[in-house]
């Protein structure tokens, strides 16, 4: 017959033997010669500690995966306000370019030359302005990415851009 202080150790030592790795179960039995040997060494707290160390893998994976779910979220964020700020751009240099062409062809109804300053801006300008538009409204981006991915592959680099 196990008296109530028996029990009281018993219970005590169990919620030892649980919460601490150190312990090993099978030491149950020795607090008291009254205890019989009900757990072995593997049982309880080593399937206890298991789950925990799962439970873990598990949460840090979910941690993982929701980070990279947020950053591909930001990266098309980004994306998609590089593209808008390319198109304003495209859209200004676009209104830049028809007002020299505008005044280009006024100066020669006018004058009969093309003045030599608006015409050396009319180059570099449609550059830019091709550049931009290409950017906002064409598969400029998509050409980057690519590109970048090749190099990446090509050095063996085991990086993924964003898609």
């Amino acid at each position: 017959i196990i008296s109530i202080s028996d029990w009281v150790i018993f219970v005590a030592s169990l919620s030892v033997i649980i919460f601490s790795s150190t312990l090993s179960i099978t030491t149950i039995s020795s607090y008291h010669h009254n205890f019989p040997t009900l757990f072995i060494m593997g049982g309880v707290a080593s399937s206890i500690q298991t789950g925990m160390a799962e439970n873990m893998r598990k949460m840090q994976h979910e941690q993982r995966e929701n980070m990279m779910k947020a950053e591909m979220k930001r990266a098309r964020i980004e994306q998609a306000l590089a593209r808008a700020r390319a198109r304003e751009n495209a859209k200004w240099a676009g209104g830049l370019l028809s007002f020299v062409l505008t005044a280009i062809v006024a100066a020669r109804l006018r004058t009969g030359k093309v003045p030599l300053p608006l015409a050396a801006v009319t180059v570099p300008l449609t550059f830019s302005t091709s550049y931009l538009a290409d950017m906002g409204w064409g598969n400029k981006i998509k050409r980057i990415k690519a590109d970048a991915q090749r190099e990446l592959t090509e050095e063996g680099s085991d990086i993924v851009l964003p898609s």
